[in-house]
């Protein structure tokens, strides 16, 4: 871990006794394939450095539906209420933001 922190961009100023401090209390987790590893929304409580592999970044964005075309408004993204979501007058849409990985660091 210590050889890591050392070579990764954002601690190239950060003295030894911190990288070893930071090394030292770091876990690595090996996620298998396909596993959630966190919600939009969830409260931050760690950083996550990406060693090696990588993960798709999604977000779920609402977007209003047009109730005569039953297109989609790509123009309004006001948060819709229960119901308007259970009136169909909003939908859902899970998009794929970014694939990222190794030396991606974001918090979670």
């Amino acid at each position: 871990m210590i050889d890591f922190f050392k070579n990764y961009p954002l601690f190239e100023d950060v003295p030894q006794t911190s990288i070893l401090q930071l090394a030292a209390s770091s876990v690595i987790i090996k996620y298998p394939s396909s596993t959630l590893i966190f919600q939009q929304n969830d409260a931050p409580t760690e950083f996550v450095f990406i060693k090696s592999g990588n993960f798709k970044l999604m977000r779920k964005i609402n977007f209003k539906v047009n109730p005569m075309s039953k297109t989609i408004s790509t123009e309004d993204f006001s948060e819709p209420s229960d119901i308007e979501m259970r009136m169909g007058y909003f939908t859902e849409v899970l998009l794929e933001l970014d694939l990222v990985g190794k030396n991606f660091c974001l918090c979670d």
